[in-house]
């Protein structure tokens, strides 16, 4: 009886350990993915539940190294991309301060910069708040066509000076959508600002309803999307060869998204087109 007892306790200590051993090490895995070392573990476990956790929490690890890494970067464009409308307001501050420059321009100046710096600022604010369950969409049965004139009329006196035509061809009825207006006017501006800045001379602005799809297209005739940074261009913190700093897309396409659209952009032969779809007319 007394063996008995003895081999019970050893058997029950063996396989405690046998059992414990595995989870702490699990656990001081999940400890340094928590301190910020995402280093990817190289453990096997006989046990096909706990091996099933870590391949999860490697996964995790691997998705949580890559955010890490695009944020750092994002973070080096944006202090650079906030810095140069900064200096240049300092600049012009200067020049008006010791009379080197004529006074009205320089403060138009001042007041562009200022301009290009709050936009900078909302977009952060806005990237901030992407994916919050407390973001609220305030809904209205709107016309598209009014917000993307809206928009094209803010944009069209940037389009005169830098000799960009914009070309619209709209349905001649109203194309009605359950929307938020401030939020989808942001995902338009974004793409048609990203258009100017790349188009060589035109832009093209389509809104139809097309067998109950809402299809509208933005297209500008500048050079194509390079093919290494098509797949990523709506990614956030993503920048390109000629990116400005790796929000615009990846807010237009959240925006886009909530609406319960999707967008797509692809290279063509008079340039790059963004084509955004809202599908049988789907009300949120």
């Amino acid at each position: 009886m007394c063996v008995t007892g003895i081999l019970t306790i050893f058997t029950t200590l063996f396989l405690s350990e046998k059992i414990s051993k595995p989870i702490k090490k699990v656990s001081e895995f999940a400890k340094q993915i928590g301190d910020g070392d995402f280093t990817r573990s190289n453990m096997e476990f006989e046990d096909k539940e706990l091996d099933e956790l870590l391949k999860v929490m490697n996964k995790s690890a691997e998705y949580l190294d890559k955010y890490d890494k695009e944020q750092k970067i994002f973070f080096q464009n944006i202090s650079h991309e906030l810095r140069t409308p900064l200096m240049s307001m300092m600049g012009y501050a200067e020049a008006i301060k010791y009379n080197v420059m004529e006074k009205e321009k320089a403060c138009n100046i001042i007041l562009e910069e200022g301009d290009k710096l709050k936009d900078m600022i909302e977009e952060l604010l806005y990237i901030s708040r992407m994916g919050s369950i407390s973001e609220e969409l305030h809904l209205s049965n709107l016309d598209l066509r009014e917000i993307l004139s809206s928009c094209i009329e803010s944009k069209q006196a940037t389009a005169v000076n830098i000799s960009i035509e914009l070309i619209c061809d709209f349905d001649k009825k109203p194309v009605m959508y359950i929307c938020d207006e401030k939020s989808l006017r942001r995902a338009f501006l974004n793409i048609i600002e990203n258009g100017l800045r790349y188009a060589k001379s035109k832009m093209y602005i389509t809104c139809k309803l097309i067998n109950k799809d809402i299809v509208i297209i933005i297209e500008n005739d500048g050079e194509n999307i390079n093919d290494k940074d098509m797949p990523y261009i709506f990614q956030r913190f993503y920048k390109g060869d000629k990116g400005k700093s790796g929000i615009g897309l990846s807010i237009v396409k959240s925006i886009i998204e909530k609406h319960k659209g999707n967008i797509y952009c692809e290279n063509t032969n008079k340039g790059v087109k963004f084509t955004i779809i809202f599908y049988n007319l789907n009300m949120l």
